[in-house]
Parts: structure tokens; C-alpha cells; sequence
């Protein structure tokens, strides 16, 4: 009979650090334009005007062809279906580019169980990931690595890539994640007796990729964006209940086989290799509020 296992992560720490510059941001009001010289010259090429007008896109002295034009049309329309606020309650950070560093802490169990209440219990070491991310008005992505590896003291393989997407109305989430080793096996069926170990163990990899999307209902007066990627801000105390789904499809692969010989006979099954193959699927609801203190 093939075993079950159970996986459990735990999130011990998190901290992020921002900085921003760039265009104005706005809320369904346009920033009027800031006139350049140079930007008026006939020669200058409408990417080079909207680099050096640090992206203020609705500037009337862009020369967009008739394609890139249209385009920004689209992108004024969907803003003001998407991502208008009552402005007595939220309004833009002020900034369009936002980067940012992110300091992320966890640790994972895992449990294998197996006939006869039988059961292999690993845990990893706590990683400790550093990464950076860069935001366009509503797109975000980061990524994220082994701080281990960076200062010499290596625990494990570990990348994390995000893509982020936030908007009043909604906001959507793709992630990929790669693990691989980094472990320590705290029991092995009947081996020691059944009690408490502490067994170096590297050959366990994971790899995932997921993704989720939820709605605001009360999304003219609550931001998300305001709490977590700082492109807007609160200006009075509003909530809202948040619904959605999620799906993650995950790929583990355990290896006993490099074990010493007196732990594998105490394993308790025919097989020392398995690969754990699923896709979770799920419902996200609850509620969300932000508290402004002035």
C-alpha cells in the first residue's frame, strides 16, 4: 500500500523594504502634464519622450503612432473600470515604479504515513530567504533565494519567482517554487525504537506552481494594494469580504536509498524512492480591514 504524506509549512518571519520613484500615480484623474523642451522636438522618438517624462503616459506631447495610442486608450479605460476609488477614501502613493527588498523565513514538515501506524517524520532547517522585487503601477514580480547560499552556509536549493497583479476590483497571484534538501528525519517507523531522531537527509525536492485570484466586494472604499504593495493609501478605515480561488500543482521526490543500511531495514515499506504528484484546489473567503489611525 502506497503511503500518505502530509505536508505542513510554517512562516516564521517577514519583512519587506520599499522604495519608490517615477511617474505620479493617479486614480481616475489623469496628473496634468509636465511640459520638457526636449520633448517637443520633432526628431525625438515616443519611447525616448515617455522615458524622460518618467512615464506620465497621458502626456500630450507624446507622438504615439496610431497602435500605441489606441493602447493607451485601452489601458485609461480598463483603469477607470478596474481601479477607481472614492477619493475620500483612497488615493494614489504618488508613485508609479516601486522596488522593494523582502526577507522571508520558514520551515516545512513532512509526514509519510504508512500501514500499521507506521510513519516517517521529516522536518527541514529554517530557510532564511532574501529576494527583491519591481512594480509597475498594478504589476509586481519578485524573486527570492537561499540567504544561506549568499553567506556561506549553505542548508538548501531554494528559488522563488512571483507574479503579482492588484487592481480595486480584484487581485491575482502566480508563484514558482523549487526546493531540494535541507531536511532532517525525526522518526523512521520502529527505527530507535519509534523515538526521536535527528538524521541528516538531502535527497527530498519539491517544486510547485500555483496560483490564486479573489474579489473585493466593497472595492471603491477598501485597497489591498494599500496594505501589502503600498501603491495607494488609506486615507480613512474601510474593509471589505474577499472571495476567490486557488490551485497548486506540486511535484515531491524522496529518496531513502542513500540511508545507512540499519535505517533502511526499518523502513517501513518494499520501496526506498517516491514521487508524490497532486494539484490542491480551493475556495478563499473572509474579510479585510484597514485600520487608519489618523
Amino acid at each position: 500500500m502506497n503511503p500518505l504524506l502530509l505536508r505542513l509549512r510554517l512562516t516564521l518571519v517577514s519583512l519587506a523594504v520599499l522604495c519608490s520613484a517615477g511617474a505620479v500615480a493617479h486614480d481616475g484623474v489623469l496628473p496634468d502634464s509636465t511640459s520638457v523642451d526636449t520633448l517637443s522636438a520633432p526628431t525625438a522618438k515616443w519611447y525616448r519622450q515617455l522615458i524622460d517624462n518618467g512615464f506620465h503616459i497621458n502626456d500630450p506631447d507624446i507622438d504615439y503612432p496610431g497602435f500605441w495610442r489606441w493602447c493607451v486608450g485601452v489601458y485609461n479605460w480598463g483603469d477607470r473600470t478596474f481601479n477607481s476609488y472614492d477619493p475620500d477614501y483612497v488615493v494614489g502613493a504618488g508613485k508609479n515604479w516601486k522596488a522593494g527588498l523582502k526577507s522571508y523565513n520558514w520551515m516545512e514538515n513532512y509526514t509519510l504515513l504508512f500501514p500499521h501506524k507506521m510513519r516517517v517524520n521529516m522536518v527541514s532547517d529554517v530557510f532564511s530567504d532574501v529576494g527583491a522585487y519591481l512594480s509597475f503601477m498594478a504589476v509586481s514580480v519578485g524573486y527570492t533565494l537561499n540567504a544561506n547560499d549568499v553567506f556561506g552556509h549553505p542548508v538548501a536549493n531554494h528559488h522563488n519567482f512571483d507574479f503579482n497583479f492588484c487592481c480595486a476590483l480584484f487581485s491575482a497571484n502566480l508563484n514558482l517554487s523549487s526546493t531540494s534538501g535541507g531536511t532532517r528525519i525525526t522518526r523512521f517507523g520502529d527505527y530507535n525504537k519509534g523515538e526521536h531522531l535527528s538524521q541528516r537527509f538531502d535527497d527530498v525536492s519539491l517544486s510547485s506552481v500555483g496560483g490564486d485570484i479573489y474579489y473585493f466586494f466593497n472595492h471603491s472604499r477598501y485597497s489591498q494594494a494599500a496594505a501589502y504593495s503600498y501603491s495607494k493609501y488609506q486615507l480613512r478605515s474601510a474593509g471589505s469580504w474577499i472571495a476567490g480561488a486557488a490551485v497548486t500543482h506540486q511535484n515531491i521526490n524522496i529518496d531513502f536509498s542513500g540511508l545507512p543500511p540499519e535505517m533502511l531495514e526499518k523502513l517501513p515499506a518494499d520501496y526506498e524512492k517516491y514521487r508524490f504528484h497532486y494539484t490542491d484546489y480551493g475556495l478563499i473567503g473572509g474579510y479585510a480591514y484597514n485600520w487608519v489611525l489618523r
